[in-house]
């Protein structure tokens, strides 16, 4: 029987099992069972979608949810663009295309063009697991 639920520091709730002999009153087992929960991760916008210009620039941004907040460093973090050519990992390396920001919950490209359209996707992984999420650009040409 599972008697309470709580979270306990970071990233962790604890659940407190308990077996206890009727006849006799005693507690016979004692067990604390801990279960890691992943993080949350969501467009800092709430926006999944986007629609931008050639030459315009753009930043992707993300936050990571859970109270309180998971450690993420930068090599917890993956950046995967898929457009056109396929799939490539971006794996938080600024070049001239692209620069991240913020221990990498940011993606700014600094002058879209026709082949940056595609799907964004970042995966942050703390000890809890991974948490995942995309955003869909759309670059049109100008006007």
């Amino acid at each position: 029987m599972c008697y309470c639920m709580k979270e306990v520091p970071s990233i962790y709730y604890l659940c407190t099992i308990m077996y206890i002999k009727t006849w006799q009153g005693r507690l016979k087992n004692y067990y604390y069972l801990l279960s890691a929960v992943p993080p949350e991760v969501s467009p800092t916008d709430g926006v999944t979608s986007k629609l931008i210009s050639v030459g315009d620039p753009i930043t992707v941004s993300f936050f990571v949810a859970n109270e309180p907040v998971p450690n993420v460093t930068k090599e917890g973090i993956h950046w995967v663009f898929t457009g056109i050519g396929g799939a490539v990992n971006l794996s938080c390396t600024n070049t001239s295309k692209y620069s991240f920001s913020d221990n990498c919950l940011n993606l700014t490209v600094s002058y879209t063009e026709g082949s940056d359209a595609g799907l964004y996707q970042i995966a942050v992984t703390t000890e809890a697991g991974i948490g995942m999420s995309a955003v869909e650009i759309t670059v049109r040409k100008s006007e």
